[in-house]
């Protein structure tokens, strides 16, 4: 109906064993335009979730937890992900994967989240789970023989984004975009070529470098500069 109950838990690691702790959390749901606001002071108890449509369980990104569903919740709010404002966005990110570390939420789930929020329209949280896979690396949690396999996954998921979002590494060549789709761009590129390894576009940006380094100076827009030299170094 309009109910929800909610329990609250102390967020720990999996593998971890922290005490238990109980806090006083005011708690907002949103459905469609329709604000529910509860204050959870106990272990369990039952919240509103007044309107129709997807469950937000943490309105605005505003709340200072991070929350948890049954799959079926989840796959409906992943679904609905791109169409939400930035701050749930990225509170709906953050928890999912807080999820996957705490040893709940499963990898497949990750990737439909990373594969929807990818169409959202703000620069932040489109790439969050790209940055977010990308630190699995670092983490250690990819293995030498699923790195191909890894940074096809990244390629696959971002590259068709970049081609459709456009990249010139020319000086100049997106002047006119606004500061968020230069730094989408700028954020995808390294993504798509650091991370995912893309050939084409790590060739793309090598051969700016190259013209740059001979002389040409309008080659190398100095938003990519950086990253480009340091790929034609390390090729």
């Amino acid at each position: 109906g309009n109910g929800l109950t909610a329990s609250q838990s102390r967020y720990a690691y999996f593998g971890s064993n922290l005490p238990a702790t109980q806090w006083i959390v005011p708690v907002c749901v949103r459905r469609a335009a329709v604000r529910s606001c509860t204050l959870l002071d106990k272990a369990e108890g039952a919240i509103e979730a007044k309107g129709d449509g997807v469950i937000v369980p943490n309105a605005g990104g505003w709340g200072y937890y991070r929350f948890d569903m049954d799959p079926a919740g989840w796959n409906v709010l992943i679904a609905a992900a791109p169409t939400l404002p930035e701050g749930e966005a990225l509170a709906v990110t953050d928890s999912l994967w807080a999820s996957f570390y705490a040893g709940k939420a499963t990898f497949p789930q990750l990737m439909a989240l990373t594969r929807s929020m990818a169409a959202h329209p703000a620069s932040n949280a489109a790439l969050d789970n790209g940055s977010r896979l990308r630190g699995m690396l670092r983490r250690g949690l990819i293995s030498d023989a699923a790195l191909p396999v890894y940074r096809k996954l990244i390629a696959d998921i971002y590259g068709p984004k970049l081609a459709q979002l456009g990249f010139d590494p020319a000086a100049g060549a997106h002047e006119s975009d606004t500061p968020d789709k230069k730094k989408l761009r700028s954020d995808m590129v390294q993504l798509v070529a650091g991370a995912g390894g893309d050939a084409a576009v790590r060739a793309k940006l090598i051969a700016a470098a190259d013209a740059y380094l001979a002389g040409d100076a309008k080659a190398l827009d100095p938003q990519f500069a950086q990253f480009a030299l340091s790929l034609d170094v390390e090729d």
